[in-house]
């Protein structure tokens, strides 16, 4: 009877191992992978390429880019690349609620070429966001790593509202 129970349990778990070999199979042949998983120097995604940008806020920008150009409207092969600065200043503190008020600024210079290397866009955003972090330690990290991603997306916005007014103005085919 015993050896009975131990060939099920065992006959189990050759099972579940080779189910989660199949799935693990199944879904690195889809593309799924990692968040945080080494990048390449390029990544293509849909008609438009967005080169690696340094940091967290460049990784935030980043991925908001890539799900809004999608439906840009730009030939295949196209490419952005975008040089970002940023910086986090320490505000006033407020005494009274033991708060202190933080502002996450940065800027990006992005430039949108065609797959010939012809310009398409080219222009200059900036943004801020301002947070308010208690006196607590352990507050202060997650608050700056939000703001850093607030700002990624904000200028992900810019960035992309932007783009989208230099391309009606200037259209991509003769």
């Amino acid at each position: 009877m015993a050896r009975r129970l131990m060939n099920s349990v065992g006959s189990r778990r050759v099972c579940w191992a080779g189910a989660t070999l199949v799935a693990a199979f199944g879904l690195s042949s889809c593309g799924l992978r990692p968040v945080y998983a080494p990048p390449s120097s390029v990544e293509t995604s849909g008609p438009v390429s967005i080169a690696d940008i340094d940091g967290r806020v460049g990784f935030s920008l980043r991925q908001d880019l890539l799900t809004r150009t999608q439906g840009l409207g730009v030939p295949a092969g196209s490419e952005i690349i975008v040089d970002l600065s940023s910086n986090l200043v320490q505000l006033a503190e407020r005494l009274e609620s033991r708060a202190r008020q933080s502002r996450q600024s940065g800027s990006a210079v992005y430039t949108l070429t065609g797959p010939d290397g012809t310009l398409l866009a080219a222009g200059k955003v900036s943004r801020s966001v301002d947070v308010a972090v208690s006196a607590d330690s352990f507050d202060d990290m997650s608050q700056q790593m939000f703001s850093q991603d607030r700002l990624g997306q904000s200028l992900a916005d810019a960035i992309w509202a932007d783009m989208v007014l230099k391309l009606k103005r200037e259209p991509t085919t003769p």
